[in-house]
């Protein structure tokens, strides 16, 4: 059995579940982040070299890092709640023949789990100011394809949702 055929026997009460436990996931990350650490994450994670990553890092606090830190208790499992949403959504809207779409979300899951592995580990170990350059490049690819697979799910979600209500 397929993953989309697995995802396509789930309820749409399981669906708005995944929906909600996303929200509330993403709103408690929001407020842990607080407000200079949540608006600066996504330039931090898309820094790609160490001179952009230092000037987005550099004008944070021991507190912000702190933020920063405790944020990724709920981080870690996160992926799992967007990963699963989207892809729940997009069995329930490709066609028979696109079906094995429903894996972009949970690469791009996987995409922000590396992501978070390489900023934690140093983070935790009070290394994280001292990231070096490949590191920063390597977790911002993972980054930069989180976003980009996360946007094509979105994207596809709305295109064939459209199709998928006339056809049933």
């Amino acid at each position: 059995m397929t993953l989309a055929t697995r995802l396509n026997r789930l309820s749409t009460r399981t669906g708005a579940m995944l929906a909600a436990a996303y929200v509330a996931s993403q709103c408690t990350i929001g407020f842990l982040l607080g407000h200079k650490v949540g608006a600066e994450l996504i330039p931090m994670q898309l820094s790609f070299t160490k001179a952009r990553f230092d000037s987005v890092v550099g004008g944070w606090t021991d507190q912000h890092l702190l933020q920063l830190q405790h944020h990724f208790y709920l981080d870690f499992v996160h992926p799992a709640w967007y990963g699963l949403m989207l892809a729940w959504a997009l069995a329930k809207t490709l066609p028979a023949n696109r079906q094995v779409l429903v894996w972009i979300p949970i690469i791009a899951a996987l995409c922000d789990l590396c992501e978070n592995t390489l900023h934690a580990i140093p983070l935790f170990k009070g290394a994280f100011r001292e990231l070096d350059q490949p590191v920063i490049a390597v977790s911002s690819t993972f980054s930069a394809a989180k976003w980009l697979l996360a946007t094509v799910a979105v994207v596809l979600i709305i295109y064939f949702f459209p199709r998928s209500r006339r056809s049933r």
